[in-house]
């Protein structure tokens, strides 16, 4: 919608873009070409709409693997009855794949990037029976998590391939503004 003042009033009055006639249609010479590019990675819908507003209206059979490799190991040591003690370590190492939405327009221009995580823990615990009727339990644990989220290429990701200049995308609309400030020279 393009907006004009009326008279000297701050009242706007909003009229519909209209391109060749047609209403609710933004002139060409109003878009981006950076970004149609970039739009038009996107797959057009392929299902009818779901919701009345014309939302939900793409469906993606392609899914998103995810592994998960796990190993635990737990020694019990019973000392006494009133002692005894265990050790566990737990070792899980994660793949997330997720679906590359861009699959049937350009593979190489997925946005969403392989996770992998390497986590390991360590407990030790002890209990004591004091007396029949007080308890003792000691536990400490160190867990370290490591998650590694970045394209399987590194983060030097080529866009060459998109033909855009984006010098030209950052400073696109922009206006440099330079207000006198007052001061004395």
């Amino acid at each position: 919608m393009t907006v004009t003042p009326v008279g000297s009033t701050v009242r706007l009055q909003r009229q519909q873009f209209q391109d060749g006639g047609v209403l609710n249609k933004i002139p060409a010479n109003l878009l981006n070409a950076s970004a149609l590019k970039f739009m038009n990675l996107y797959p057009l819908p392929n299902i009818t709409p779901l919701n009345p507003d014309g939302t939900s209206n793409y469906y993606d059979s392609n899914s998103t693997y995810n592994r998960l490799d796990q190993i635990i190991v737990k020694l019990d040591q019973y000392f006494t009855p009133q002692q005894h003690m265990f050790f566990r370590y737990t070792n899980d190492w994660t793949l997330n794949t997720p679906r590359n939405r861009f699959r049937t327009t350009d593979p190489q221009a997925t946005d969403l990037a392989p996770a992998s995580q390497f986590n390991w823990s360590a407990t030790l615990g002890h209990t004591w029976v004091i007396s029949p009727t007080s308890i003792l339990e000691l536990r400490a644990n160190l867990t370290r998590i490591n998650l590694i989220l970045q394209p399987s290429t590194g983060v030097n990701a080529d866009l060459a391939g998109l033909e855009i200049d984006l010098l030209a995308l950052a400073f696109d609309g922009a206006e440099l503004q330079v207000e006198d400030a007052g001061l004395a020279e």
